[in-house]
């Protein structure tokens, strides 16, 4: 198993952080199907069948640096006050005036 190179390492961490190829490639200044060749050339180096095999791969290769950037976000999180349910409750709020704005233009048409 060959090792990867800095640039299709840069790519996997790209979409591990939940990016397409498309945002990936104009993050990083490329094209879309050299990000693409990217990807495909790292699948073939680490023997990974898909996506999200490259994914495990990428992450046991680099443990110290993944579990740094989860810590780091996480203690961003807690020191804003933001948990999960906060991000939930929130999105819900989002969609419930979403369907209320709907509902009022709906009863105004009818009158």
């Amino acid at each position: 198993m060959e090792a990867l190179s800095i640039r299709e390492s840069q790519v996997i961490f790209e979409v591990i952080q939940g990016k397409g190829v498309k945002e990936v490639a104009n993050d990083l200044h490329i094209s879309f199907y050299t990000a693409d060749s990217h990807l495909k050339n790292a699948r073939n180096k680490t023997g990974a069948r898909n996506m999200a095999e490259l994914v495990k791969f990428y992450i046991l290769q680099n443990k110290d640096k993944f579990f740094a950037i989860v810590f780091m976000t996480a203690q961003l999180l807690s020191m804003f006050g933001i948990n999960e349910n906060d991000i939930r409750r929130r999105k819900r709020g989002r969609k419930n005036a979403k369907i209320t704005r709907v509902l009022k233009v709906q009863t105004k048409a009818v009158v």
